[in-house]
């Protein structure tokens, strides 16, 4: 006859496996994603003028970006960090 005690070890224990088994399980699930972002990028003006007193230039830049990133996401993907 089991203690009570070992009777929940055994049961936190197989729980705990069963956890880490499932968690594997959906990591796996990530590493057959491809993902196929389609990127367009443009520069739409580019401008250098010289900052008199300062000594140095500046530069600006426009651009125009199309993306579609909706391949990128899947179950795991909560944010986009996109500079």
């Amino acid at each position: 006859m089991h203690t009570f005690w070992q009777r929940v070890n055994a049961i936190f224990f197989y729980a705990l496996s069963v956890l880490g088994f499932l968690a594997l399980l959906c990591a796996g699930t990530t590493y057959f994603h491809t993902a196929h972002p389609e990127v367009q990028l443009g520069l739409d003006r580019a401008s250098l003028r010289k900052i008199v007193g300062a000594g140095h230039e500046q530069a600006t830049l426009r651009l125009s970006i199309d993306a579609d990133l909706s391949s990128v996401f899947n179950w795991n993907v909560k944010q986009l960090f996109v500079y």
